[in-house]
């Protein structure tokens, strides 16, 4: 017996369930879509290219009358980052010295896309399939989000605003480094942070996944985003935008892969219409027949149960202490992944609200022990 499955015999619903949907065919679409590591490191490379072409489009229409009028634009944007910034200057950034150069250059151009490959390998050889779409996921999401502001709120780098002092640090070790990035980053693709919010997500996923070495990654990222100020190319609001779409991104991408999930199981329910589906039966093993659909009529929730007279006449006492609450305890280090897919069908089978698991549903500002304890204590499973 499975764990879901001993989950299911010890926690009845408090009605019959009933037979998940297959979900739209949208859904199913986009379900087969990104139900393949190779289709989703499709989905990478495709952004890559995207990228590429969107970066020399804007080189193109640089002397076009659009390319004015970004100028004047990321013009004045540069200024309102500058004011933002307050007293800080970059008056003797020149003097910085050689270990500070070479150190926050090597992060910057050579870590950012170790990290990125290396954690994007890693959670593509992992047995289930989320973590990789998770990041796939986050990472689309990420570009998608910045390319309206590359487009039509372009900032200048900050070693590219005349009035900033800052000079490109990296020019110390050797100017062709920034060229080797220039043709997918442009000069006034700044906001938000593009290298930050794909660290962000790298650092995140690393941490949500527990990968082997996930304390490294974080320290690596770091200085990843910590390079794109200190070599004179980001302005602060930069950074916090980049955070932000980064976390954003993640966010929405783990809540879309629960989607999927969903969609995914019940598609493969529907695909066997002729296996019978299991009843919970308090105390013991799935009832071996298959659930009736209630009498005409009468609905889902007032149904009455196997073994009872008359299950909507019952006292609202009992129908409250029907209502079981299913508390998943696991390992973060090495059982994240499998729990969101044990949560994702439990929620399938009793809903949202019956299964409590601590980092999607414990309230913000809440004690975490104190909440957890209560919650150990209402549960049943």
């Amino acid at each position: 017996m499975t764990i879901v499955d001993a989950a299911l015999s010890l926690a009845p619903p408090t009605a019959e369930p009933r037979p998940p949907e297959s979900g739209s065919p949208g859904g199913l679409t986009l379900a087969r879509l990104l139900g393949t590591r190779s289709r989703l490191a499709g989905l990478l490379t495709g952004v890559f290219l995207f990228n590429l072409l969107e970066t020399r489009a804007e080189t193109w229409l640089r002397f076009t009358a659009w390319g004015e009028w970004t100028a004047r634009v990321g013009s004045y944007l540069s200024e309102a980052s500058s004011r933002w910034e307050w007293s800080l200057s970059f008056a003797n950034h020149d003097a910085a010295s050689r270990t500070l150069s070479h150190g926050y250059s090597i992060s910057y151009f050579l870590i950012f896309p170790l990290l990125f490959l290396g954690v994007a390998v890693a959670l593509s050889r992992r047995q289930q399939l989320s973590p990789f779409r998770i990041y796939s996921l986050a990472l689309t999401l990420d570009y998608a989000l910045s390319l309206p502001f590359f487009l039509l709120f372009p900032v200048i780098e900050r070693w590219g605003y005349s009035t900033s002092g800052a000079i490109l640090l990296s020019d110390k070790v050797s100017t062709s480094l920034i060229e080797i990035v220039r043709p997918m980053s442009g000069l006034d693709n700044c906001f938000p942070s593009f290298h930050v919010s794909v660290t962000v997500i790298t650092m995140l996923v690393a941490y949500l996944f527990r990968l082997r070495l996930w304390i490294t990654v974080l320290c690596l990222g770091l200085t990843v985003v910590l390079s794109t100020f200190v070599l004179g190319i980001h302005w602060q609001a930069d950074l916090v935008a980049g955070t932000a779409v980064g976390l954003l991104s993640v966010a929405v991408a783990r809540r879309l892969d629960r989607k999927l999930v969903l969609v995914e199981g019940a598609s493969r329910q529907a695909a066997e219409p002729d296996k019978p589906r299991l009843r919970a039966i308090p105390g013991g093993q799935p009832d071996e027949q298959p659930v009736e659909p209630p009498p005409t009529g009468v609905p889902a929730d007032r149904a009455p149960e196997a073994g009872s007279n008359d299950s909507a006449a019952e006292a609202p006492e009992a129908r409250e202490k029907r209502h079981k609450i299913i508390f998943v305890s696991y390992r973060r280090n090495d059982a994240a992944d499998l729990t969101d897919h044990l949560c994702a069908r439990l929620e399938e089978r009793f809903g949202d609200c019956r299964v409590f698991k601590d980092v999607d549903d414990i309230p913000p500002g809440a004690n975490f022990k104190e909440y957890l304890t209560r919650k150990l204590h209402q549960c049943d499973v």
